[in-house]
């Protein structure tokens, strides 16, 4: 009959998780055991505890760190992505009529493409919000590679004065939240 027969619903709203289903698929890291607690341990065994007796550039003093942090990304992008996906199945689908078959995927497709769209935007907005409050509040990392401390301390005052890090290329923290450096294991001299 085409458009020609109308068939109202007994029911105007359905979720979408009863006739869509949708299985996030994650970079491989994330899965992987190089975001482990037992791999970023057994790798940073053999490290020297006081990691200020590595020099300022060396990854050694950032590797723990660093594998934390991305294990704390792929966790945060595994949370944001199921909560886009539970919200797209979560939501309703109304209507009053029996929709073609056609209407109904494509109003299905779009409605999974924005979701699909939506989703990196939003994780990267939070981590931009993030950079921003650490950097617009100058707080000053753990490891010292955006500010630090220069002494001596005056008198009785308990003021910490700080200098901002800046990098090979020019790039100064005190003005960029996303300045870089290259990398590197450093071995020093001991003669």
């Amino acid at each position: 009959y085409g458009d020609q027969l109308k068939c109202s619903c007994s029911s105007i709203a359905s979720t979408y998780n009863h006739f869509v289903k949708i299985e996030p698929v994650f970079h491989e890291i994330c899965s992987s055991p190089f975001v482990s607690d037992e791999w970023r341990i057994n790798i940073t065994t053999g490290l020297d505890l006081d990691l200020s007796n590595y020099t300022l550039m060396d990854y050694r003093r950032f590797l723990s760190a660093h594998l934390q942090y991305l294990q704390g990304l792929c966790q945060i992008s595994i949370e944001s992505t199921n909560n886009s996906v539970d919200q797209l199945l979560s939501s309703l689908l109304v209507t009053t009529e029996l929709l073609p078959e056609t209407v109904f995927y494509e109003r299905t497709d779009l409605l999974t493409k924005q979701s699909k769209s939506s989703a990196p935007t939003t994780f990267a907005r939070l981590l931009f919000l993030t950079r921003s409050v650490n950097h617009g509040n100058a707080i000053i990392s753990s490891y010292g590679t955006n500010f630090e401390y220069i002494g001596p301390y005056y008198g009785g005052y308990s003021y910490a004065i700080t200098q901002p890090i800046i990098y090979d290329n020019g790039c100064s923290c005190a003005l960029y939240p996303n300045c870089t450096s290259q990398a590197s294991f450093i071995e020093m001299n001991s003669s």
